[in-house]
């Protein structure tokens, strides 16, 4: 009786089995879904790597009907990769937690463990400190139960947080993409009751467009700006005036304010470095926004805030002697100013009082 000849495997083939099995992740799973405020749940997904002995994450986030509109240039806030990312500081999820992975990738030719995690999902920080895993090398790996039942509330609490902040950041994109700021109710009130100036555009941008612009270097060499950011442009015009707003958002948005860096397109181009008014701007939008029991809508505020003072900065033009006087004529003064313009820098009164209706200088 004949028998059936057996063929060998060719090294290409055994190589292919051996990166298929490092892969390879324990049968049984655990899911976490948390509820938030909004009735959206987030389902977190744990996996277990047997052989990289790292614990993995993949995560769907189930919105309720109420939430709203969908945004174009915000179409990545709720993504994957950028949801949970950052959650803890340099905490990312697109690298692993476990040295010796790296040796094992190399050892099988593979690529860098980022190139994975749309597969095997993200091996974030705080996963292994849920599932008790340390990669200290007096650990060796081992479960760290104390460890996982202190880290448990923290990070559930964080999670939360993030989703509520980041649908309330799609909310706003939203909003500003139609040309209006969503103000809650509280802050409207320390607005004045008509601000002329208008969100024309909204889109993203990226950090190499940010960085290519002449007046934020600064910004970039103070690490006020970084690639781990998402960066948006905004236009406000008023008739023939025109200011450009980059904006930075650092991925644990609210927890750190956006960054705001203006320029005037107003017969010639100005910006903080050859305008003191239009780094004045920069100070009052930044800094000196209306606060808000409502802290994730902190950008809304920032955003109203430089509405106003752009219109200040139109309206207040060509007032005092050898003033500049070329400014677009259409521009209605409507506000009321005690005093336009102080000392040598000729700052105009950015701030304003919901009290007197009236507009001071800092």
């Amino acid at each position: 009786m004949p028998t059936e000849k057996r063929h060998r495997k060719s090294k290409t083939q055994k190589l292919e089995t051996k990166q298929r099995k490092l892969f390879a992740c324990h049968p049984l799973f655990v899911t976490l879904s948390i509820k938030c405020r909004d009735d959206s749940v987030l389902h977190l997904s744990f996996y277990y790597y047997l052989r990289l002995r790292i614990v993995a994450v993949k995560m769907t986030l189930d919105l309720d009907a109420s939430v709203g509109a969908s945004t174009v240039a915000g179409s990545d806030l709720l993504s994957k990769a950028s949801l949970l990312a950052y959650l803890f500081p340099g905490d990312h999820g697109s690298d692993t937690p476990n040295p010796s992975n790296h040796y094992q990738l190399s050892k099988l030719r593979m690529n860098d463990f980022s190139s994975y995690t749309g597969e095997i999902g993200r091996a974030y920080g705080w996963a292994q400190r849920l599932c008790g895993l340390r990669f200290l090398e007096r650990d060796h790996g081992k479960p760290a139960t104390a460890m996982s039942a202190s880290h448990m509330a923290e990070t559930v609490k964080a999670l939360r947080k993030r989703v509520q902040a980041r649908l309330a950041l799609q909310t706003q994109m939203a909003a500003f993409e139609r040309g209006t700021v969503p103000v809650t109710a509280d802050i409207s009130k320390l607005f004045p009751a008509k601000i002329v100036s208008r969100i024309t555009t909204w889109k993203s941008s990226t950090y190499e467009d940010f960085v290519a612009l002449p007046y934020t270097a600064a910004h970039v060499e103070l690490g006020f700006a970084t690639k781990q950011d998402t960066y948006f442009i905004a236009t406000v015009e008023r008739n023939t005036a025109r200011m450009t707003a980059q904006l930075v958002l650092s991925p644990d948005y609210p927890k750190r304010t956006p960054l705001v860096i203006v320029s005037v397109f107003w017969n010639y181009e100005r910006n903080a470095t050859t305008d003191e008014n239009v780094k004045a701007i920069e100070i009052e939008v930044n800094m000196h926004f209306p606060g808000s029991r409502s802290h994730d809508f902190l950008l809304a505020n920032q955003m109203q805030t430089l509405l106003l003072c752009f219109d200040v900065y139109l309206e207040t033009a060509g007032a005092g002697a050898g003033a500049e006087t070329s400014g677009p004529a259409e521009i209605v003064k409507e506000k009321i100013f005690l005093r336009v313009l102080r000392g040598r820098s000729r700052a105009k009164p950015f701030k304003y009082n919901p009290v007197l209706g009236l507009y001071f200088h800092r």
